[in-house]
């Protein structure tokens, strides 16, 4: 039982990694502009704040595996602070989470 939960959790794991790469986006920078066309912009930046927001409410974990899976991925690719609802405390009444978010 426990290697099926682990290959659950590895293939869930893979699966976050892949919607992650597949929804990154690159910008480049216009062919007239002062920057090269060929120079590429990150989607974000060390100063940033992304707020991942996605279905918690019904889902198995309540989606904590690809809440904890993109915000790591992408705390690791772009450097920036990531605020993930999953870490919000358990218990809460559901209206709590939604003002909180």
């Amino acid at each position: 039982m426990k290697h099926k939960a682990k290959d659950q959790l590895e293939a869930l794991a893979r699966n976050a990694e892949k919607l992650f790469r597949s929804a990154k986006t690159v910008f480049s920078c216009p062919e007239n502009s002062e920057i090269s066309a060929n120079a590429e912009k990150s989607l974000f930046s060390e100063r940033d704040i992304v707020y991942i927001a996605g279905p918690m409410t019904g889902k198995p974990l309540f989606n904590y595996i690809q809440f904890f899976g993109i915000a790591g991925l992408i705390e690791k690719e772009y450097g920036c602070r990531v605020l993930n609802p999953a870490r919000q405390p358990n218990g809460l009444p559901y209206a709590e989470y939604i003002e909180r978010a």
